[in-house]
């Protein structure tokens, strides 16, 4: 079932982020994940930074929800890797983690709609979320397809022509 489209409209899938503070929030993302006691390994590329607003965002909240996952079912003994790459203008995001908590985190409530919304914000932007377990633990990747370049130097009947 669907959520309210009402609700939607405020979603942070179709909302931006300053593309320069992509980094800095992905990096904050992931102190908060330690602060609750996860060990979490990031390797984020510094092309981040040229992400456009939207995508820059879906990046966020995709790294904020799977570390907050990681924290609740996985627990404070799991290891957990965040890896963001830019190759092409594309994002290739990743979060895995072992599987080897044993005591779940303290987790404030609230906060996103889990895989599901996951899921509805990649496929917004034209990706497919990839969500399950992987050897004792479990992986959550997408690739963002990058921003269709327009051609402004032909003008907009080019567009048409074709």
């Amino acid at each position: 079932m669907l959520r309210d489209p009402e609700g939607v409209r405020g979603d942070a899938a179709l909302t931006a982020i300053e593309p320069s503070a992509v980094p800095a929030a992905l990096g904050a993302a992931v102190d908060r994940a330690r602060q609750a006691g996860v060990t979490v390994e990031a390797d984020v590329d510094p092309g981040v930074a040229s992400l456009d607003a939207v995508r820059g965002m879906a990046v966020l909240r995709l790294t904020q929800e799977s570390l907050t996952n990681v924290a609740k079912h996985a627990g404070t003994a799991a290891l957990a890797r965040l890896t963001v790459s830019v190759v092409g203008g594309a994002v290739h995001w990743e979060v895995t983690d072992n599987g080897r908590g044993t005591v779940p985190a303290v987790v404030p409530a609230g906060g996103g709609h889990g895989i599901t919304g996951m899921r509805e914000r990649v496929e917004v932007l034209g990706g497919r979320l990839e969500a399950g377990p992987t050897g004792a633990g479990w992986r959550v990747r997408t690739v963002l397809p990058a921003v269709p370049e327009r051609d402004m130097s032909a003008g907009p009947r080019a567009a048409e022509a074709s």
